[in-house]
């Protein structure tokens, strides 16, 4: 028996996994010498089974050891934490109430789908749990599963505590702050004082800033900043290497900017570094507040409030070893619905994010002629999404147009709708790598400004170019359409620029045709040209451009040589055309189109690939099969049809065996104006990568990308014997004339824990190109596997990773995402509470 902090505490040594009670004890708490930081688990999102008696699961993570949460009377019964980013954790606290669990296993996950289990727990008593782990372990998500309760109660715990290691900023001092809401209840030094509940609010003012000196020069590669429900949208960290006896002040010349963002989301933010980042002093510089939509449904609004801190943390990152669980979150991996994109990773960062307060435009945009001007006060203050992205060759530049909003009632958000309430415009924004946007000097670019936009405004832009236009004097042409929208009719209107600071509104481009036409999209090639094709209609001849145009109670195809007008009798409704019988409309009915894509494979492609969204992608019970994700709405979808009849989809259920893409955590699935939404209106092609554009939450731009020329999805594990087996598909999707086999090598590495690799195997393959698969574009790759004995590595720790990834056989790079296998000990003591 033990004695810790005078409790009576008992120890054992918990194995884990497969095969591992047979390896040796884990290293005992008192030689691992960590120092651990704040909880990552205080209030955090979390999920659960289902509660008793009203005792909910945020109550397990709310720091009060007086609330608890009690879970549905199941053995099975489970709960988890989203820690809001990528953690290194090293042990698990649970201070349970008398309904204890017999039996339960910790797991670990980076996308709440693919679970290890990191310590299978049998107890006796209803003694607070702490579990601690041999070394750090990679996790996004912690989960209690139960297996047997005690009583016949549900599981019941007052706290779920996770813990990583402790920051290099801790207990170190903070110079000065440009104010406080209270230097009593929320003093500068809460930010790093080691307690996760504790936080320095700033005064309800922009502008705001924090001095940091940590005591001596410290070498960091990653900040994290843990917020309260009050955050900076937009804000700065700088560093100052001076080492004089004098700290620098606010306005000192010799700031350099490390990190920063105008598009922070709160939470738990993370900056990564360049290894060596070294510093003595740091500014935060907070320039603009802001609070979650949930938040301001309680009231508090970001011009009321605060910057709010709860722990400004440093790490070096690198140098803290940690072992890797499961894989990063990846899409569309069983059945991509093309040969293009499949193994969709999702870019870590937001692009664009709504700027400026809603506040600025109460009682001054208030009809058509108050914004006849263009200069709109808060006109993308509360939404900024649904981005239109083309390459501009000759001046190497991704040109986007995103649409921008204002909300119903300017002054409180929620209420009686303003004349020009939801009043979207467009504005422009520029790249150099398509991953890291600036806003335009002269936004927005285009406003509302005749009957068809008063209201609603201009909405969901899509953007294609003619190169040496004819119609335009032989100059590149960029055309972008978007929806009209008066709050009660939606027509699709265009207009175009060349340079993207002059632009030109034709307006509707059917004047003519009676019926609603919105969410336009002309077929366009991967790199954003439009694309003229034969015309397809029956008896018609000559090569015609074709726009998509969908709602969710029709689709409707126009066909025009020029592609600022089309003619009523050149619009065709789906619907009501006898045309083929797997019809667009028959299966996609309440979802909107989103964009049309040609010539993937070179301008003898055949096929058209229509990306939409909605709630409908097919079978119903589809929408509750992914964490997170419960009745889904607006998910993305791929489907098929061709030139010579885009009227009719091909090989339908292929397509829709599930989506392309669907809302989750790591897209913002809850945190903007409609919640559980993706709308994609632009994928290009560029640097043999797949960038595909998104609209998130009717609130954010987002991206997701795909290597264009090789698929493998994250690995999966089977244990037989001593032998692990990683199995996954490959698929070589090169696109031009190159069709050659793809020489690659699957490999597995056996690794200790600290990352040194302790054997490994490597199994060659030729992967056919799709084109020679008897599937073709519907092939979902080539199954490769590669076999580790592991009672054959020499000296196999207890503890170890096993981690899976497909080279390429010539250059050794690697191809898709690794994978891990996870074996690892941990260490349970029990103490009185």
């Amino acid at each position: 028996m033990l004695q810790w902090k005078g409790w009576a505490v008992t120890a054992l040594t918990v194995a884990l996994l497969g095969g591992a009670s047979s390896l040796s004890a884990a290293t005992p708490v008192s030689a691992l010498g960590r120092e651990y930081g704040v909880d990552l688990a205080y209030k955090r999102r979390v999920v659960s089974s289902g509660d008793a008696d009203n005792n909910l699961n945020v109550y397990a993570v709310d720091g009060d050891n007086t609330t608890r949460f009690s879970a549905n009377a199941a053995d099975d019964a489970w709960f988890y934490v989203n820690l809001g980013s990528h953690e290194k954790i090293g042990k698990v606290k649970i201070d349970w109430e008398a309904a204890y669990a017999s039996e339960y296993a910790l797991q670990v996950s980076q996308d709440a789908l693919t679970w290890t289990t990191v310590s299978d727990v049998k107890k006796t008593s209803s003694l607070v749990d702490e579990i601690t782990f041999p070394s750090w372990i990679e996790a996004v998500y912690v989960r209690f599963q139960g297996v047997k309760r005690a009583l016949s109660y549900g599981y019941s715990f007052y706290s779920f505590e996770v813990y990583g290691p402790k920051s290099l900023a801790e207990g170190t001092t903070v110079l000065s702050v440009s104010s406080s809401e209270s230097a009593t209840d929320h003093p500068m030094s809460a930010m790093v004082d080691d307690s996760a509940s504790s936080r320095w609010a700033s005064a309800a003012a922009d502008d705001q800033y924090a001095l940091f000196d940590l005591g001596e020069s410290k070498t960091f590669d990653l900040i994290k900043i843990r917020w309260e429900v009050s955050f900076a949208r937009i804000y700065d960290i700088y560093a100052n290497s001076s080492i004089g006896g004098v700290a620098p002040t606010i306005d000192d010349a010799n700031w350099t900017k490390i990190a920063g963002t105008e598009a922070g989301l709160g939470e738990v933010e993370t900056f990564t570094l360049p290894e060596g980042t070294s510093a003595r002093y740091l500014k935060l510089s907070l320039i603009q507040r802001e609070t979650s939509e949930a938040t301001k449904k309680t009231g508090r609004f970001p011009w009321e409030s605060s910057f709010s801190i709860y722990s400004f943390e440093l790490f070096e990152w690198a140098n803290l070893p940690a072992a890797p669980e499961g894989h990063e979150k990846e899409f569309s991996q069983s059945a991509p619905a093309w040969a293009a994109m499949s193994d969709i990773t999702q870019y870590p960062d937001l692009l664009l994010a709504p700027h400026g307060y809603p506040k600025a435009a109460d009682g001054v945009v208030t009809d058509m002629a108050s914004i006849a001007s263009g200069v709109i006060p808060g006109f993308e203050s509360y939404a900024t999404y649904n981005p239109a992205v083309v390459y501009d060759d000759a001046n190497h530049l991704f040109r986007m147009i995103y649409r921008t909003e204002l909300p119903d009632n300017f002054a409180v958000y929620y209420g009686n709708k303003y004349p020009l309430g939801n009043m979207s415009t467009l504005s422009y924004a520029y790249s150099t790598d398509g991953k890291h946007f600036t806003r335009g000097d002269h936004n927005p670019v285009a406003w509302p400004t005749t009957s068809d936009e008063a209201g609603g405004g201009l909405e969901d832009p899509r953007m294609f170019k003619i190169v040496n236009d004819p119609a335009r004097g032989g100059i590149t042409t960029y055309y972008i359409t978007y929806t009209m929208y008066d709050n009660n009719s939606t027509r699709e209107g265009i207009m175009w620029t060349q340079d993207f600071l002059a632009y030109t509104k034709v307006g509707r481009i059917a004047p003519d045709y009676g019926g609603a036409t919105k969410s336009g999209t002309f077929l366009t090639d991967p790199e954003g040209n439009a694309v003229a094709i034969d015309d397809p209609r029956p008896g018609k001849t000559g090569k015609v451009y074709m726009l998509y145009m969908k709602d969710g109670g029709y689709t409707r195809l126009g066909f025009t040589t020029d592609v600022t007008s089309i003619a009523a009798s050149d619009i065709i409704d789906i619907a009501s055309t006898a045309l083929g019988s797997d019809d667009i409309e028959d299966y996609t009915s309440g979802n909107e189109s989103c964009m049309a894509l040609t010539d993937i494979y070179g301008p003898n492609d055949d096929d058209i690939y229509l990306m939409f969204g909605g709630g409908r992608l097919t079978d119903a019970n589809l929408q509750n099969e992914f964490g997170d994700v419960h009745g889904w709405f607006y998910a993305l979808g791929v489907l098929k049809a061709t030139k010579s009849n885009p009227f009719e989809l091909t090989n339908l259920m292929a397509d829709i065996s599930e989506p392309t893409m669907y809302p989750t955590d790591a897209n913002k699935f809850d945190y903007g104006t409609f919640n559980k939404c993706m709308f994609a209106d632009s994928m290009i092609r560029y640097n043999n990568e797949w960038l595909l554009y998104y609209g998130a939450g009717d609130m954010y731009v987002g991206l997701a990308t795909s290597r264009a020329d090789f698929g493998a999805a994250a690995a999966t594990y089977a244990l037989s014997g001593t032998t692990l087996t990683a199995t996954t598909k490959a698929l070589n999707k090169r696109y031009g004339s190159d069709r050659s086999d793809y020489a690659i090598e699957f490999v597995s590495e056996v690794r200790a824990l600290d990352g040194t690799v302790l054997h490994t195997e490597a199994a060659p393959y030729a992967i056919p190109h799709w084109s020679h698969d008897p599937l073709g574009k519907y092939s979902t790759g080539t199954t490769i596997k590669v076999s580790t004995d592991l009672g054959a590595v020499a000296d196999l720790p207890a503890s170890y990773a096993v981690v899976s990834y497909v080279r390429d056989a010539s250059t050794k790079e690697e191809l898709n995402n690794e994978s891990s296998y996870l074996v690892t000990a941990s260490t349970l003591a029990n103490y009185l509470r």
